[in-house]
């Protein structure tokens, strides 16, 4: 093997028991190697001034037994268990090995990975794809490197061929960027288990098992290493799945939020939803709407316009993440708008999101043409006033009384300034006892501080009152 300047070296400076005792995994130079650093070593042991020949071997045996263990590292190591970048305590104290892998082209590659992909037959369904994502150009860039997940036309399913004449740009360079990584990453240097980043920010992981077998999101890699001028192409089996490619029917399947499905069923909005681009969708979890009056989800049920009507109120233009203490979304709903509020109780708690005074529960789930939130109620779009609610529930005759008595009704019809009331019913008021409330009556700015107290400026839950 060209390395007994090693055995021999570990001979001299007394190493020989340790590594038949112990269990090591050695980097060994070859002699030619070995003895090149030894020369260099010497020399700069010639040139101190050694006062006893003694201290001089004493001194050369020490750095032969440091050099040693800065190759040596405990334990077993087999190729297969080694990553790029990796770092290894060696035998000497604060030393480590770095291990570093590198691909070695068998010939002169020139094919950038556009051109690989173009010139192979197999790949007429992924290059399609590809243009239609507009990522042929980015593909063929000499000055980035590339790692693409490539799917033979035998790997896409009928069903997913069939869909995909339908599926709308958006969704095809998701689907499409879900199979590319934007750093080189060569089959040797993929570990028993290991993430990487696609370029829609989800993370792929890459696994190796007992068998040597590559896969990528369980997905298996049956050929790999095709080598271009910017990256490499894998070829897999398989199509990798990805919420940012589906669409929203698929996704509600998926999260299992069937209550909301039947409702999109019965008003026939399933492919009206699928359709939809830039948007943001607020999705009712199943025990919420399971905790709507039976009553009023039959009335929608027998009521198709209504529904209709509720169902687009749960659709927003664009797909803004809420962030801002306010944030407003005009809706699918003509004429209608959702505000959404975030209200963090303490520093350091994470904040909870409110739209329409319901809780938002799973925030911000990416998929094809949007974000989805899942919130813990049914949204109803509001049409009246808070003077208008007020005035059609006879317990409160006593707060609407005193709204008009005193021209607080006019602050509370500006629909164009919100408020939160807390509204006291007439039991409420009656509790007061005659006299106050005719006090009341006859002292109205008495009356418009009391009303002014129940007042609240801007949107508020009672989750966030109460916090």
């Amino acid at each position: 093997m060209g390395a007994l300047k090693f055995v021999s070296m570990a001979e001299k400076t007394g190493m020989t028991e340790s590594l038949h005792s112990q269990n090591f995994t050695i980097f060994c130079p070859i002699n030619k190697a070995l003895e090149r650093i030894v020369k260099e070593d010497d020399k700069q042991l010639g040139n101190e001034i050694v006062v006893k020949f003694d201290r001089h071997r004493v001194k050369k045996k020490k750095m032969l037994h440091n050099l040693l263990m800065e190759h040596m590292v405990p334990g077993f190591y087999k190729i297969d268990d080694f990553r790029d970048g990796q770092a290894l305590d060696a035998e000497k104290p604060n030393s480590k090995i770095r291990i570093n892998m590198y691909y070695t082209p068998e010939k002169v590659v020139t094919a950038n990975l556009a051109d690989i992909i173009a010139g192979d037959v197999q790949f007429s369904v992924l290059k399609r794809m590809l243009s239609r994502a507009g990522l042929v150009q980015a593909l063929r860039n000499p000055n980035k490197t590339f790692t693409v997940f490539a799917p033979t036309d035998s790997a896409f399913s009928y069903p997913f061929l069939e869909s995909e004449s339908n599926t709308n740009e958006r969704c095809t360079v998701s689907v499409m960027k879900h199979h590319i990584i934007d750093h080189m990453i060569c089959s040797s240097a993929i570990p028993r288990f290991a993430k990487s980043l696609n370029m829609i920010g989800e993370l792929l992981s890459l696994s190796r098992d007992e068998y040597n077998k590559l896969y990528v999101d369980d997905v298996q890699i049956v050929v790999k290493d095709l080598v271009g001028t910017n990256g490499v192409v894998h070829i897999i089996d398989g199509v990798l799945s990805t919420r940012q490619a589906k669409s929203a029917s698929e996704v509600l399947e998926e999260y299992g939020l069937n209550e909301f499905l039947k409702l999109l069923e019965v008003a026939n909005l399933k492919n009206f939803y699928d359709s939809l681009e830039n948007v943001t969708f607020f999705i009712p979890s199943n025990e919420a709407i399971r905790a709507v009056p039976v009553g009023l989800l039959e009335s929608l049920r027998s009521n198709i316009n209504s529904l209709f009507s509720v169902l687009l109120y749960h659709v927003a233009d664009g797909t803004t993440q809420i962030k801002t203490p306010e944030q407003i979304f005009y809706s699918k709903l003509e004429n209608t708008s959702i505000r959404a509020q975030v209200h963090s109780s303490y520093p350091h708690a994470a904040p909870q999101l409110f739209v329409q005074c319901a809780l938002v529960l799973s925030p911000g789930n990416k998929m094809c043409g949007g974000n989805l939130h899942v919130i813990n109620k049914l949204l109803l779009p509001p049409k009246l006033s808070i003077v208008e609610v007020l005035e059609g529930l006879e317990e409160f005759s006593t707060l609407v009384l005193l709204l008009r008595a005193t021209g607080l009704e006019r602050r509370l019809r500006n629909v164009d300034i919100q408020h939160t009331l807390l509204a006291p019913t007439d039991d409420a008021f009656h509790q007061m006892g005659q006299e106050t409330l005719f006090k009341l009556l006859e002292d109205l700015p008495l009356a418009s501080d009391l009303i002014k107290m129940h007042i609240l400026s801007g949107e508020s839950s009672l989750l966030k009152i109460l916090k």
